[in-house]
Parts: structure tokens; C-alpha cells; sequence
């Protein structure tokens, strides 16, 4: 019991202070750094102290550092872009099986919109240089992000509106759509060669952008399944590409 008192003291102390030294909106840097500090260092004790707090508490809580990450993530300095990450989503993915976040229209969008982002800009920094193929810490980040939609959306599914279905479906189109642009390269090697499917096998499929896509194939599937007759043509559409370019690469 003791214990448990200790590590929700930690979590408000913690959250209290990032919001009051982020209240004036400092650079960039400082908030990365004050992430680091106060929440990142200390995962452990606060996904330990999360099932003792209300929940709309953690649900605020969460939703905050989701806002921060928003607003903190931008195309430059991508060591500790990547690094914020791989801390960052752990940690939201583990406290999110915990309790059962209380996830609203608003909540749920900027869930998406943040992961979203934060994964646009690191598969952009990755670029031609498949820097994710030999980093297991961001690929299995990237995989606990999708863990945490999926838990979310258990919940939250049944309330889901045909647009919040569209842009989740999206969301998972476009990590489909990054991370077959790092396996099979579309363009040349200096040598005039055409990168394979062979970048995929240097690493064992648990942790890897192959297990990416199946989770995201898989969680597809399921939108599709579930509401598939009430979705417009243009999402279809999108799908119906990403799906033949995916299928074209493996055919090669």
C-alpha cells in the first residue's frame, strides 16, 4: 500500500511539474528534455502507479504528453526525435493496458493525429537509408504504437463515427504504405540495383517491419470487416493501391 502511495505521489509530481515548465512554451529542446526528466526516466514506476489513479486522471495525463508530442515533434534533430519515441511509446502503450483510458472524439483523434506524425517524420528521416531494418527499439516502438490503437479502439470502436473509421483506417494505410517504402525501395542503389525483399529477411520477423505490417494488415482487415459497407469509395479506393503495390513488390 505504501508502495502504491509512493508511485501515485510520483506520477502527479511528475505531470504537475511538466505542465507547469511547459506552460510557457519553451523551445523545443527544453521539452524534450524536461520529457526525458521527469516522465521517460521514470516509466516503470509510473505504469506501476497508474492503475491506483482515476482514470479520467490518467486519461488527462495521457492525453497531454499525446498533445506535447504534437506540438514537440518536427522534422529536425532525429536522434532524440527517435530516441523521445522509443520511451515514449512504450509508455503510453503499457499504462493503456492498465486502465482503461477514457477516450472521447477529441481524445481519439489526437491519439492519431500525434502517432501519425511522430511516425511520418521518423520514416522520413529513415529515408534510403533503411536505418529501421537493423533498429529493433524503434520497430518494436512502432509495433507497441499499433498495440496501443488496438487497445483503444476496443473500447472506444463501437462509438466510432464513419469519419473517425476513415481516418484510423488511414492512419493504418499510411504505416503500411512507410514501411513497404522501406522494404522494397522504389528506386536505385548506386550500383543500378533494385533493393528486394531480401532487406526484410536480415532480421528475424518478431520486431521487424514485417511484423508491422501484419498487425497493421490484420487491424485493416477488422475496420473493414466491421463497418466496410458504410465506408466511402475513396477509402476503398486507397486500399485497394496500397494493397496492389504491397502484392506487385511480393511478386517480384
Amino acid at each position: 500500500m505504501a508502495a502504491s502511495s509512493s508511485s501515485v505521489r510520483s506520477w502527479r509530481t511528475a505531470f504537475l511539474t511538466l505542465r507547469d515548465e511547459t506552460l510557457t512554451n519553451p523551445p523545443r529542446a527544453t521539452v524534450v528534455s524536461l520529457l526525458h526528466h521527469l516522465i521517460l526516466s521514470q516509466s516503470e514506476t509510473l505504469v506501476a502507479a497508474s492503475p491506483y489513479l482515476p482514470p479520467h486522471e490518467v486519461t488527462s495525463d495521457v492525453m497531454f504528453l499525446m498533445e506535447l508530442a504534437w506540438n514537440t515533434f518536427d522534422a529536425k534533430g532525429s536522434d532524440d526525435l527517435t530516441d523521445t519515441f522509443t520511451h515514449l511509446s512504450p509508455l503510453i502503450h503499457d499504462v493503456s493496458h492498465r486502465v482503461s483510458l477514457e477516450i472521447n472524439p477529441s481524445s481519439w483523434a489526437l491519439v492519431l493525429d500525434s502517432f501519425g506524425r511522430m511516425l511520418e517524420i521518423l520514416f522520413g528521416k529513415a529515408g534510403s537509408k533503411r536505418t529501421f531494418l537493423g533498429n529493433v527499439a524503434v520497430i518494436r516502438a512502432i509495433n507497441q504504437c499499433l498495440g496501443t490503437i488496438k487497445r483503444l479502439l476496443s473500447v472506444y470502436q463501437r462509438k466510432c463515427s464513419p469519419s473517425e473509421n476513415k481516418q484510423l483506417l488511414n492512419f493504418l494505410l499510411s504505416i503500411v504504405a512507410s514501411s513497404h517504402a522501406e522494404l522494397f525501395c522504389s528506386s536505385y542503389s548506386s550500383g543500378n540495383q533494385r533493393c528486394t525483399a531480401e532487406y526484410g529477411k536480415r532480421i528475424p520477423r518478431y520486431n521487424s517491419l514485417w511484423e508491422v505490417q501484419t498487425v497493421a494488415f490484420t487491424m485493416i482487415s477488422e475496420v473493414f470487416s466491421r463497418v466496410g459497407p458504410s465506408l466511402p469509395v475513396d477509402i476503398w479506393q486507397s486500399t485497394i493501391e496500397v494493397l496492389k503495390k504491397v502484392m506487385d513488390a511480393l511478386a517480384v
